[in-house]
């Protein structure tokens, strides 16, 4: 897979944890996972991670590329690329290659760039 589809992954969406789910544990897959219900514990994947807008997650992190929408509170730890759109509200610390960050979202917490 080259970084391109990494990107775009998003469209391929493989596993969908829905608006009534509630999972505590540790997660690691190497596809797509979108979550919109509750999620606490760990993640780990070689994929996309999306977290809806309505999703309520506690975790920490370990994603190629990762959308946030919803609630994250936890860090990622390692990741090529970090989007937070406007309704995203982030409570712990980023470490990434590119980060994008539109208006209207909610960051606590620090970032650092790595190559």
């Amino acid at each position: 897979m080259n970084k391109k589809e990494k990107v775009y992954f998003a469209d391929k969406v493989v596993t969908v944890f829905g608006h009534e789910t509630s999972f505590i544990g540790n997660l690691s897959f190497k596809t797509s996972v979108k979550i919109c219900g509750d999620f606490k514990g760990s993640i780990k994947t070689e994929g996309y991670l999306e977290i809806a807008p309505e999703a309520k997650v506690e975790a920490e992190i370990e994603a190629d590329s990762i959308k946030i929408g919803g609630i994250l509170r936890g860090n990622i730890n390692k990741s090529d690329r970090v989007e937070l759109v406007n309704t995203a509200q982030m409570y712990g610390n980023i470490v990434t290659k590119t980060l994008k960050i539109e208006d209207g979202v909610v960051f606590q917490g620090e970032c650092k760039m790595i190559k």
